[in-house]
């Protein structure tokens, strides 16, 4: 059979030699038999060390992670991934069945694309942005071109935000949305997440089928099976009738696994069969269930430090990490406190019948601060200052300080008796005791604090202050 395909494709070999896109040609039973010029640079891997070789037997070696052959082979159809070549460059994977004309499967090609410059709207606010700042033409024409890209970028998105990094998310969601790939969210607690999962939704092909999201931290471990997968009648104390999990009732729409670092370990081996084959089997039932679900899961935690834990499943954690979209904290958005806080300003007066200011001084004592709860603790400070403000009042900097500093009367009032050297201690104690639960180590403390790693050493054990394991 390979003799036969080679002598087949030869008059196509030097065309297809000459692609720019990786090329990858498998029979119907997994066993390579070609592989372009392209394809071997992008891989690393040698045309002698692929040709002869089945897909499944090079994935258990470690060679391919997540290949799509295997999918392809048992799907019967068109199949799409996000990969990565051998020097880190994004690429696009698409795997297709070739059919005889009995309708039956003969070859799978498997395509590989970089999609490094997939970022045209961006890009174009970076370049026109570049010539305004050196052409000589009026200041405020030139600024009021850059805000219509901008919002032309953001009306793009219910996203919030001009920074760099919230852009970068940004580009990278318009990217992936419509690809049937799995997406891992990460970062810190409070970063919005959630709302990323949702735009991703939003513009993906099945915006206009279901969207199931679910906590797992907040269902207990030995409920959550049953949740995910459902249950038959009599599996259990309570089962009076069958009912459908969530997994059933997000099929053909996108299921949304929020906290997925706190899933039981025992689960995780069900959730990657059903991740990867694209099954369940609900509780206490033997019947497959063949389910067509996009999974979007989220995380606050270090799962690949889980996994070295023996916390998380390392072969799902590598299927859930196809994309990783990371969402920066906003103390790293300085330039988007602003744009929140108007937003959430505008929400909750809206809400509550209002018309609440926040003056100069204000915005910028938010600006200053560092967010250990990022957008979700600005959105709880703004609705608590809407609630307790009077209509058409605009708080200003010290009301906001005290919202913010809610120990800020107690520790700087000279009504207590205080000399100026314990204020200096006390300010001093706690702003070491916050950047520690906020950032966690001596070193990453030193950075924020500007000072050296010794002096943060030494001012700890002077104070007494305790640094709690990660």
């Amino acid at each position: 059979m390979l003799q036969k395909i080679e002598q087949h494709t030869c008059p196509f070999k030097m065309a297809l030699d000459k692609l720019y896109d990786g090329v990858f040609i498998s029979d119907q039973k997994g066993k390579t038999i070609y592989v372009n010029d392209a394809y071997q640079i992008m891989s690393g891997l040698k045309y002698e060390e692929v040709v002869g070789k089945y897909v499944t037997d090079m994935e258990a070696k470690g060679i391919y992670k997540n290949p799509v052959t295997p999918e392809v082979i048992r799907q019967g159809r068109q199949v799409n991934s996000i990969g990565k070549a051998k020097g880190g460059v994004d690429m696009l994977i698409s795997g297709n069945p070739i059919y005889n004309e009995k309708n039956e499967l003969v070859y799978v090609v498997v395509s590989q694309r970089d999609i490094t410059d997939f970022q045209m709207l961006k890009q174009k606010l970076e370049v026109t942005e570049e010539k305004m700042l050196t052409a000589e033409i009026d200041r405020e024409k030139k600024e009021e071109e850059i805000q219509y890209l901008k919002k032309r970028l953001l009306e793009k998105t219910g996203i919030i935000g001009e920074s760099q990094g919230i852009l970068n998310v940004i580009s990278l969601i318009d990217k992936v949305s419509s690809l049937d790939v799995t997406l891992l969210i990460t970062g810190e607690s409070g970063v919005g997440k959630e709302v990323i999962a949702n735009e991703i939704y939003q513009k993906s092909k099945t915006k206009n089928k279901h969207f199931i999201k679910v906590n797992c931290a907040a269902i207990p471990a030995n409920l959550l099976e049953a949740e995910l997968f459902g249950h038959v009648k009599g599996a259990f104390t309570g089962a009076i009738k069958d009912k459908l999990g969530l997994f059933q009732l997000a099929n053909e729409g996108t299921l949304f696994l929020d906290e997925i670092g706190e899933m039981p370990v025992e689960l995780q081996s069900k959730l990657l069969r059903a991740i990867q084959q694209k099954e369940v089997i609900p509780v206490g039932g033997s019947e497959v269930q063949k389910l067509d679900v996009r999974i979007i899961a989220a995380t606050n935690q270090d799962l690949l430090k889980q996994v070295k834990q023996g916390k998380f499943r390392e072969d799902l954690y590598y299927r859930l990490n196809v994309l990783p979209i990371e969402v920066p904290p906003l103390r790293e958005r300085k330039q988007d406190i602003i744009l929140l806080g108007q937003y959430f300003l505008n929400t909750y007066s809206k809400k509550y019948g209002k018309n609440v200011f926040i003056s100069q001084g204000g915005f910028e004592l938010l600006e200053d601060y560092s967010w250990p709860g990022n957008v979700r603790e600005l959105q709880n400070i703004i609705e608590r200052l809407v609630i307790i403000s009077e209509d058409r009042s605009v708080a200003d900097h010290e009301q906001i300080s005290r919202m913010i500093y809610p120990d800020f009367k107690k520790d700087f009032s000279f009504s207590n008796e205080k000399s100026l050297w314990d204020i200096l201690e006390s300010v001093e104690k706690q702003l070491i005791t916050d950047a520690i639960k906020e950032v966690g180590s001596t070193r990453k403390v030193a950075q924020r604090l500007k000072i050296d790693q010794s002096t943060v050493v030494k001012k700890i054990k002077k104070h007494g202050i305790k640094i709690e394991k990660r």
